[in-house]
C-alpha cells in the first residue's frame, strides 16, 4: 500500500503525522493477514489528523492580509470617484471637467482589477 493510495482512500492531508499514522497502519497491514485495505482506510479516517500546518496557516494569512489590503485601495478609490462626482456638480472649466471624468475612469477600471485579484485569492482559499 503506498502513502497516495492511502491519501486518496481516507482524504488524510500530506503532513507528518498523517505520515507517521500511515506508516503504522501499513505494518499493521503487512504483518496481519486478517486486516483488509478497508479497515486500513477506516481507522485511518478515524485517526488521521487534517489540521492545517503553520505553514499553510501563515500562508493563508499572508493571502488574507492582501485581499484586506485590496479592500482597502477599493475603498480609497471609491471615495474618490465620489469625490470627484462632487465636483463635477459645479460649473468648472471644461477642461478640469474633462480631467475628472477622465479619473475617475481609471480609479473604475483600478476597482475591476483589484476585485479580480480579491476573486483569485478567495478562489485559492476555497471561498468560491
Amino acid at each position: 500500500m503506498l502513502f497516495s493510495e492511502f491519501q486518496e482512500n481516507t482524504g488524510c492531508h500530506d503532513n507528518e503525522y498523517n505520515h507517521t499514522l500511515y506508516k503504522r497502519l501499513e505494518i499493521i497491514y503487512m504483518n496481519d493477514d486478517s486486516v483488509t485495505k478497508a479497515e486500513i482506510y477506516d481507522m485511518g479516517k478515524k485517526l488521521m489528523d487534517n489540521s492545517k500546518s503553520e505553514k499553510q496557516l501563515a500562508f493563508e494569512q499572508e493571502l488574507k492580509d492582501e485581499m484586506n489590503g485590496y479592500k482597502e485601495q477599493i475603498k480609497s478609490l471609491e471615495n474618490d470617484i465620489k469625490y470627484y462626482k462632487t465636483l463635477l456638480v459645479d460649473e468648472w472649466d471644461k477642461m478640469l471637467i474633462k480631467e475628472w471624468k477622465s479619473s475617475i475612469r481609471w480609479r473604475r477600471e483600478d476597482i475591476k482589477r483589484l476585485k479580480n485579484k480579491i476573486y483569485g485569492i478567495k478562489w485559492v482559499l476555497g471561498m468560491v
